[in-house]
């Protein structure tokens, strides 16, 4: 394998992965001026899934609890998200987007995919299809452990093997 094509992968990743921060931030901010990027991954995810309790989440965030804990109580002062007891468990909790949440996360998620639709809609459908399907593979390449542990220092590393500097 030729080491330029992966240094120039390395540059790209991290021209994309700065600009895809930025534009998150931007969705954020979008949702509520107090929110910051990594509680609106949260609202999204929760959007995905329906509901999900904060461990699960810890673990899909590859965050510790603590983390966690500080972004969701950020989430439910906003109002974006609420707490409702566990049917599976009277000890737990599960969360899910308030009514405000759903909205503004729903208005937020159409306005970022309608600039996308703009950007890169010219690219055609099957190009979008066959970056997303690469884009999927090297997402599970990256993964640090093949997904499950709460401890972010394997994410940490690998990003710092990928993307020094």
């Amino acid at each position: 394998m030729s080491t330029d094509a992966v240094a120039r992968l390395e540059q790209e990743l991290g021209v994309l992965l700065r600009r895809s921060r930025a534009l998150s931030r931007a969705t954020a901010h979008a949702v509520h001026p107090e929110l910051n990027f990594e509680a609106y991954s949260i609202l999204v995810r929760l959007d995905d899934t329906g509901r999900a309790r904060p461990s699960e989440l810890a673990r899909y965030f590859r965050i510790g609890k603590p983390t966690l804990s500080r972004q969701v109580q950020l989430l439910e002062q906003l109002e974006l998200v609420e707490r409702t007891p566990d049917p599976a468990d009277a000890r737990a909790v599960l969360l899910t987007l308030s009514a405000t949440g759903r909205a503004k996360v729903h208005a937020a998620r159409q306005a970022r995919r309608e600039e996308l639709i703009e950007r890169v809609g010219p690219w055609g459908e099957d190009t979008l299809r066959r970056f997303a399907t690469l884009t999927e593979r090297l997402n599970a390449s990256l993964d640090a452990d093949g997904g499950g542990t709460t401890d972010s220092s394997d994410d940490a590393a690998v990003a710092e093997r990928f993307f020094k500097g």
